[in-house]
């Protein structure tokens, strides 16, 4: 087995976690159509992988930089958390989204290892059409840096009402 854990792990886990549906050889996040619900995954499987390295998406899943030693990680990108396998390589090789990951924002993100150590993230940004109260807006979310800065726009102008662009977030994050 190529995993590296501070626990070793069984026969039995190990192919639990090399199980779980992937996408294989992607670049973008919108490419990605495997999920998994971490509420479904056997408990021994979740225990693995809230013990995962954590690191952060920098805008392609091929960047490199992830130690080919360690098999498994989690990455996030926006809101959303990454399984993700190398299988050997130094990049994101195999990768899933895993829904409804308990809050994991209180685990430090690692550093990705030389080979994208002088590749950041300068800004990356994805917009959505939304149609609110038979309105249609445009959400736009930037990630830059360490930071992500939403916005709601109608008819080209942003959104100054802070309770409406709030309705439209929370209804926009129970349907997408």
């Amino acid at each position: 087995m190529s995993y590296v854990a501070k626990n070793k792990m069984t026969t039995n886990l190990y192919y639990k976690l090399v199980m779980i549906p992937c996408n294989i050889d992607i670049m973008e996040v919108s490419e990605v159509t495997s999920f998994v619900d971490y509420k479904r995954l056997d408990r021994e499987v979740q225990r693995e992988v809230m013990k995962l390295p954590v690191v952060k998406f920098t805008g392609n899943f091929k960047d490199g930089g992830l130690n080919s030693k360690q098999q498994f990680y989690l990455m996030t990108a926006l809101s959303n958390v990454y399984f993700i396998d190398t299988t050997g390589t130094s990049y994101a090789k195999s990768i899933t989204r895993i829904d409804n990951i308990p809050d994991i924002s209180d685990i430090t993100i690692q550093d990705r290892f030389q080979s994208s150590k002088n590749i950041s993230l300068l800004k990356r940004s994805e917009s959505f059409s939304i149609t609110y109260d038979e309105i249609d807006y445009v959400i736009e979310i930037i990630e830059e840096g360490d930071g992500t800065f939403t916005s709601v726009e109608y008819d080209g102008n942003y959104l100054m009402d802070a309770r409406l662009e709030k309705d439209i977030l929370d209804y926009f994050n129970k349907y997408k």
